[in-house]
């Protein structure tokens, strides 16, 4: 008796691990193009998720400044100097030197 692809599905269920095993099994029944065609779809979803992740990242880092520029005009409206306001902020003295520039203003 043969199982049917709706046996397997219900076999193997929402297990990750069963069907990234049955995935890979089935792949040796697949003709070239199939398996072509199968990585370069893997390769693209492979692609779009770098891309998310470097884009998650990158919206980290510029919150992540947003907020020490915050912290450094708060400190330069507490009348703190620049040398404190660089140790705490880690921002270059020509950024916050500009910060102050344009509080100035």
């Amino acid at each position: 008796m043969m199982t049917s692809e709706a046996d397997l599905e219900r076999i193997i269920g929402h297990d990750i691990i069963l069907r990234k095993a049955y995935e890979e099994l089935n792949q040796y029944y697949w003709t070239k193009e199939e398996l072509a065609t199968y990585e370069e779809a893997r390769k693209s979803q492979l692609d779009a998720k770098a891309m998310l992740d470097a884009s998650k990242a990158e919206g980290k880092a510029e919150g992540r400044t947003e907020t020490l520029i915050e912290v450094a005009k708060t400190m330069l409206a507490q009348g703190m100097d620049i040398k404190t306001i660089i140790v705490v902020t880690r921002l270059s003295e020509a950024e916050i030197r500009d910060l102050k520039e344009k509080e100035e203003v």
